[in-house]
């Protein structure tokens, strides 16, 4: 069963990560902005660990210190029709994004303005990422892997035992 929630315009900063574990009788559930709704990433936003989460038409921005967007060890999570504008990694090797044991997906997408060059998303074992008809605002650190020691940017595709990577119909801004 699906559950959809929307938010309306404005800009949203939690208190706390948000914590995503949905049961078998809840398996996906979607989140709509409506009227370009901001959530703002100086907060940890996200861990997910069970269950289908979609994000579609939000902006993400920082009034701070970046923290990390997604924490995900489980489930498949969705960024589509996403904007994240002026934010940066937390550090090396840590990522907006990390995960182990799912599926993260970010399609329609834009990484605009990135204030610094760590990767954007970090995998360990057993992640799958696909990247679909998205802009990157620089070219460089888009993927780190624990699996190897290994990083990948847009054009790559990586088939490993432990990790699966697709970036197709991408493309980098200068």
């Amino acid at each position: 069963e699906t559950t959809e929630i929307y938010v309306n315009g404005g800009t949203y900063k939690p208190q706390s990560t948000i914590n995503f574990n949905l049961n078998n009788n809840q398996t996906s559930l979607t989140i709509i902005g409506i009227n370009n709704p901001v959530l703002d990433t100086s907060v940890a936003l996200f861990k997910v660990s069970n269950g289908n989460i979609s994000f579609l038409n939000f902006t993400f921005k920082t009034t701070g210190a970046s923290k990390q967007i997604l924490s995900q060890s489980g489930g498949s999570v969705t960024f589509d029709n996403c904007n994240f504008n002026d934010i940066a990694a937390p550090s090396n090797k840590k990522g907006l994004f990390s995960g182990e044991n799912g599926y993260l997906n970010i399609v329609n997408s834009k990484f605009l303005n990135l204030k610094n060059n760590y990767q954007l998303i970090v995998l360990k074992n057993y992640q799958h990422v696909t990247i679909l008809n998205s802009q990157f605002s620089n070219g460089g650190r888009i993927i780190y892997s624990t699996y190897r020691d290994k990083e990948y940017t847009i054009g790559a595709a990586l088939d490993e035992w432990y990790v699966w990577v697709e970036i197709t119909k991408s493309h980098t801004v200068l």
